[in-house]
């Protein structure tokens, strides 16, 4: 009778010739997967991760989503943790800013309109 085991990501890896990198990307991918527009998130950080590489893997796998998404990262005062919010990618802030403001005349400074050289 033969045994059974589960390999390991990185076992599955070589044996699939599937790189450690796209393995790192499926595994991204799922954790946005229930996420959508307008939700919040939390990521907690091992002492061996960097905060800005996980950033990066995330805005990534929100990249690759379809439909494409953004993610706008909150401040924290813990370095172990990384908050963030869904947004569609087309919201910009030019795009917030002109629905909000929604005039094409530049702002005026101390009732005067501002000189152009």
């Amino acid at each position: 009778m033969p045994t059974f085991r589960k390999l390991t990501p990185d076992e599955a890896a070589i044996v699939t010739g599937i790189g450690i990198r796209k393995v790192t990307e499926i595994e991204y991918d799922g954790y946005l997967r229930d996420f959508e527009l307008g939700d919040y998130g939390e990521a907690r950080l091992s002492p061996d991760e960097k905060r800005v590489t996980v950033m990066n893997r995330l805005k990534a796998a929100a990249q690759r989503c379809n439909p494409p998404l953004k993610l706008n990262f909150r401040r924290t005062s813990d370095e172990t943790l990384l908050r963030f919010r869904v947004v569609a990618d087309s919201d910009s802030i030019a795009d917030v800013l002109e629905a909000t403001v929604g005039s094409n005349t530049p702002p005026q400074r101390n009732g005067q309109l501002r000189k152009r050289s």
